[in-house]
């Protein structure tokens, strides 16, 4: 563990690590630092520490988090000292927990179609997931939001016949379409008419991204009865990723894939891995496998684009 201060002359001070096996917690003790805050001023502490990795011992989604053992103290000035934080396990300010991954990836918008027209098959929303230079990732399900503008609420204004495809092919990717009620595995279905409805794929095998590569996603669909002043937005989401997942994958009908942790099931809006297992995922592995996550943490979420007239 080390931590570094000073914005002229940078300080750096290393510290070990004392595992603690009672509450699987580690600490490291450190005094006298002369860490200089100058008055109507601020310094910036940086504090890093060394994780194990995944392939000696460590699980992906294992937590990590700053905090405090005992107390810390600043001295003023005057040298009167003031306890700033005490107690043990008390966060370290603007701390966040921190999830341990193989890899990671980013999710971008890519280029799609804005004019809204009568099409069989129309690009109507596209993204690139790139996987970190720490290794490869894989993806297998993806959520979006659809918003159909009919201006006359009429319902001649439809979306349906839907198709993923990956870059480097012109292969729609085959998988179990739903809009949570309504499934199919040819996206003939779900329709979507004025009104808003999420569209969901799980596809049938995971798309595996290597190291430091990326991939572009385009969602294709049959628009009919466009009208003058008739809009359309499409959205990639994230919004039922609202807390850090670890597990298998186990099914639900109406869904698509849902993360398994051995005790709950719970959907999610998009699905990866970090292949920290070291496996192809195939259907018989999917819940012996618990490298699965869900699009908690990936900030760029929502990733939309409008087409109008």
């Amino acid at each position: 563990m080390a931590i570094s201060y000073g914005k002229t002359t940078v300080t750096t001070v290393t510290g070990t690590l004392s595992p603690n096996a009672a509450d699987n917690d580690s600490s490291a003790s450190f005094t006298g630092l002369s860490i200089n805050v100058p008055k109507n001023d601020t310094t910036i502490v940086t504090i890093k520490a060394n994780t194990n990795s995944i392939a000696n011992g460590a699980v992906t989604g294992d937590a990590i988090k700053l905090g405090f053992d005992s107390v810390f103290k600043a001295v003023s000035a005057s040298g009167t000292t003031d306890i700033l934080l005490a107690g043990a396990g008390a966060d370290v300010y603007g701390s966040n927990t921190m999830y341990l991954r193989k890899s990671k990836l980013l999710v971008a918008a890519a280029t799609a179609d804005t004019k809204l027209q009568n099409e069989s098959s129309k690009l109507i929303h596209a993204f690139t997931v790139t996987a970190d230079s720490a290794g490869p990732i894989t993806v297998k399900k993806f959520s979006w939001d659809v918003n159909v503008g009919d201006i006359d609420a009429g319902g001649e204004l439809k979306v349906d016949n839907w198709k993923v495809y990956k870059s480097g092919s012109s292969t729609a990717l085959a998988g179990l379409w739903s809009n949570g009620t309504t499934t199919s595995t040819d996206g003939v279905t779900p329709q979507v008419t004025n009104g808003s409805k999420t569209i969901i794929v799980e596809l049938d095998s995971e798309v595996e991204i290597a190291a430091g590569e990326s991939k572009t996603f385009s969602l294709k669909a049959k628009i009919q009865g466009v009208e003058e002043y008739d809009s359309l937005s499409v959205s990639l989401n994230n919004a039922n990723d609202t807390t850090v997942l670890t597990g298998g994958l186990s099914n639900s009908d109406l869904e698509g894939a849902q993360i398994d942790d051995g005790t709950t099931q719970t959907k999610a809006d998009l699905l990866w891995s970090d292949k920290a297992s070291g496996v192809d995922h195939k259907s018989t592995m999917q819940s012996t496998y618990k490298d699965w996550t869900n699009g908690y943490l990936i900030n760029t979420f929502p990733i939309s684009n409008s087409l109008s007239q």
